[in-house]
């Protein structure tokens, strides 16, 4: 994956950065975005409205993530790894 990405670096940034900005708006606009998951997900929109919804990361953070991969690979008996390898940063 890392060739690739390093390959194509302009890509990988542009996805990161709309991937990035539709967080930021869906935590802005948690009605709007309520409609959207209604309406495309084929739910009743009361019940969207009344849901426990998710509160979407802005910022990869290693020391948050590193607990959740720990966790993950216990209980679904794999090697944990270091989270910074989850983050893509390009080569210099």
């Amino acid at each position: 994956m890392l060739p690739w990405a390093n390959a194509h670096s302009d890509l990988v940034n542009r996805f990161a950065t709309v991937i990035r900005e539709t967080a930021l708006w869906a935590n802005r606009n948690h009605a709007q975005s309520a409609e959207m998951l209604a309406r495309y997900a084929k739910l009743d929109a009361t019940v969207v409205s009344t849901m426990a919804r998710s509160h979407y990361v802005e910022v990869l953070n290693v020391a948050t993530m590193q607990p959740l991969i720990d966790v993950a690979a216990k209980y679904a008996k794999f090697d944990s790894f270091p989270a910074q390898e989850m983050i893509y940063a390009p080569s210099r």
